[in-house]
């Protein structure tokens, strides 16, 4: 066997050392490369989080004003409503004196707020004649949701030209047959033609309650009216006693809980 030459074992030895402290620093760069970039990408995601709260911060900051922009609006439309109306567009009706208040949210759209009308008005009308009850109609469209062509917004509209005439009798003569006018749901509703022929049987001045609906004079207030009111109720009609909520909007329930309140004096 050939003898190994002095000193090639050695040289090898170093080669070898030299390969591994190379791929140690090799594999020290790669780590320290990846750490890098673990590091850039935490404070991407960091960047993102703080950009994103601070969209979602004025994003809400946008909403809230928008929001207290449109009640405010809202609130100066109704507070310009026609004759007879409060500062949240209700009709109302009766002595301020009256011990007792009535609020009915209704919808001229909506069938069980016909109904509700037609068995309850008569009672309602004889409190507020005996200065017993200060009724509150607030009146909204949420029905409007499925009719073609706005019949309750109309509706209600077409109540501010009515109320222009001042007249109790005529507003609730034309609240009732603007009821009993109501379409199918998912309907076309009574035409603008034809609720001036309402009003005009009901005892308004032709001419005048004509150019009022042609004009749409009443238009932004029944938006406003219904924007008012949309917190206060989940159906139609609901019916406050005294500011309290009844759980059911029924002609007796009502009744009951006026008699009651006018007991406790």
């Amino acid at each position: 066997m050939a003898k190994q030459k002095p000193g090639r074992g050695k040289q090898r030895s170093k080669e070898q050392q030299a390969a591994r402290r190379e791929a140690r620093q090799a594999e020290r760069q790669r780590l320290a490369e990846q750490k890098a970039e673990r590091e850039r990408a935490r404070r991407r995601r960091r960047v993102l989080v703080q950009v994103g709260t601070a969209v979602g911060i004025l994003a809400l900051i946008g909403g809230l004003v928008a929001f207290f922009t449109l009640r405010e609006s809202s609130s100066d439309i109704t507070a310009d409503g026609p004759p007879g109306t409060d500062d949240e567009g209700a009709v109302v009706s009766g002595s301020e004196d009256a011990p007792v208040e009535v609020e009915v949210i209704t919808d001229f759209g909506c069938p069980a707020c016909a109904n509700f009308e037609s068995s309850t008005a008569g009672a309602l009308a004889t409190y507020v004649e005996q200065d017993q009850v200060r009724l509150r109609y607030r009146l909204v469209s949420p029905i409007d949701r499925t009719s073609p062509n706005e019949f309750s917004r109309r509706s209600i509209a077409a109540a501010g030209c009515v109320l222009e005439q001042e007249d109790p009798q005529v507003w609730n003569d034309f609240k009732a047959s603007v009821y009993a006018g109501q379409p199918p749901e998912g309907e076309d509703g009574l035409s603008d033609t034809q609720l001036i022929g309402l009003a005009t049987a009901a005892g308004a001045d032709e001419a005048d309650v004509t150019g009022c609906v042609d004009e749409g004079r009443w238009l932004d207030w029944a938006d406003a009216v219904d924007d008012q009111a949309a917190g206060d109720y989940s159906a139609t009609p609901t019916v406050f006693v005294d500011g309290e909520r009844l759980p059911e909007a029924s002609p007796a329930a009502t009744t009951a809980a006026i008699d009651a309140a006018l007991a406790q004096g």
